[in-house]
């Protein structure tokens, strides 16, 4: 009877445990269940994109409509990692009769009550890079965004009509009906002859606005008009204005104007045609020939292609300008010690020696043939431009065609690296092209330079 008793107390004793572990169990899972959030859900809201909302749907007169499909930048705070460190989608998925008020959905996953949000459209003015994601500063707009355009109203209307909306969400939850406030102002410009009132908009390849702190350079086949650019606001600024179609120059500066955003600006420029000899071959008996040709049945020697008329030659007591050499220093690209002038053309009486244009040279340079407006010419530029007509140039007066690789300069940007030059696209820059010494890699071609 006690070994019955026995058992029967253990079994009652295994059926108590196995409830233990079985309420155990229950416990632990509700627990873990406790501790999962529940999957973010999309919302759905309205955004307004107003009278002026930026859209890719902008015509010529600035009426601008969002279509289902199209997709908005949402930026928004995740776990505290830090300002808009998280970019989602949010899609249109319905449209009002206007075209202006937009219904979307987006889901903001693990998103931080009550966080700082940024709407942008399109999204493509979200800078994103190393999982961080930002909005375009002015500063960074110029560079990467605005500073070089193609003047179309296709291209404006796809990738720089730039609205922004910002705010709080309320928990997790993003206000509806926002609005969107447009960032630019958008300026089509119309280009006029000043000594006869002709339209020259549709032979103008080249086109540069500066307001001393921004420049904004057009590259453009020749087309008909009116040029469209779109450009920070400012308020009572200076603007001067460069047009170039390849053989001629046209300036005009306007002593005050304000750019407000959201406003399109349709703009009448009288320009004046600069009497100009950038282009123009200077001969060894220092005469000025149209071309090559000329100056050789003149019975003198080309000597090279004037690109800058001026005082700031970079050569002491030389003020009329910069001639660079009708011929390539070599048939391929060399290292900076094999760089080598002799055998170039003769140079006109009191003319400087020839040499590897600096970076100040080169500046000067493109900018008189109708490239980017550079302030600063200073050999620390990082910055990019636009090289203008001076390989257009080269080939109308008779010269060899400039490649379309990189070339040196003879500055010294950083710790023994020679500066390289690209001329001959559409977008310029400078770059580390070498050592001064031709110790390192770089391999580039080479022009001469003189000042006379």
């Amino acid at each position: 009877m006690k070994q019955i008793s026995f058992f029967k107390n253990m079994a009652a004793i295994m059926l108590l445990a196995a409830g233990a572990a079985s309420c155990s169990n229950e416990n632990a899972l509700i627990d873990d269940n406790k501790s999962q959030q529940p999957e973010a859900q999309p919302q759905i809201i309205t955004v307004n994109f107003g009278s002026n909302g930026q859209t890719k749907a902008l015509d010529a007169d600035g009426h601008k409509t969002i279509t289902i499909g199209e997709k908005i930048g949402v930026l928004y705070n995740k776990e505290s990692e830090g300002q808009y460190q998280i970019k989602a989608d949010a899609d249109v998925i319905d449209v009002d009769a206007t075209g202006k008020i937009a219904t979307i959905s987006v889901t903001l996953t693990g998103a931080d009550d009550n966080a700082q949000f940024a709407f942008v459209y399109p999204s493509t003015f979200i800078m994103s890079g190393s999982g961080h994601n930002y909005l375009y500063s002015n500063s960074s707009l110029m560079t990467y965004k605005l500073g070089a355009q193609n003047g179309t109203l296709a291209t404006l209307s796809a990738n720089l009509d730039y609205c922004k909306a910002e705010g709080t969400l309320n928990g997790t939850d993003l206000p509806d009906n926002i609005t969107m406030e447009n960032q630019l102002s958008i300026c089509k410009f119309t280009l006029l002859d000043a000594s006869n009132s002709s339209d020259i908009t549709s032979a103008v390849t080249s086109f540069a606005v500066s307001d001393g702190t921004n420049n904004y350079t057009i590259t453009r086949s020749a087309a008909a008009g009116p040029i469209y650019v779109a450009m920070l606001p400012v308020a009572t600024t200076a603007f001067t204005f460069t047009a170039g179609d390849g053989a001629n120059t046209y300036t005009k500066n306007v002593a005050s104007a304000t750019l407000q955003a959201g406003y399109i600006y349709n703009s009448t420029l009288s320009m004046t045609k600069q009497v100009s000899n950038v282009g123009k071959v200077l001969g060894a008996d220092g005469n000025i020939y149209e071309t090559v040709a000329e100056a050789i049945a003149a019975s003198t020697t080309a000597a090279g292609m004037i690109a800058y008329e001026g005082t700031e030659t970079g050569v002491a007591g030389k003020i009329n300008g910069l001639c660079i050499s009708l011929i390539e220093g070599a048939a391929t690209k060399q290292t900076y010690a094999s760089i080598s002038y002799t055998g170039f053309p003769d140079r006109p009486a009191g003319a400087s020696d020839w040499a590897t244009p600096t970076v100040m040279q080169w500046m000067h340079m493109l900018e008189a043939c109708g490239g980017s407006t550079i302030g600063s010419k200073g050999e620390d530029y990082t910055g990019t431009f636009a090289c203008g007509n001076i390989a257009t140039m080269m080939h109308n007066c008779g010269g060899t065609d400039l490649s379309d690789d990189g070339y040196w300069t003879s500055s010294i940007r950083h710790a023994g690296y020679s500066y390289g030059i690209n001329i001959c696209y559409a977008l310029g820059g400078f770059f580390d092209g070498g050592h001064d010494d031709g110790s390192w890699d770089g391999n580039w071609y080479y022009r001469g330079v003189f000042a006379w």
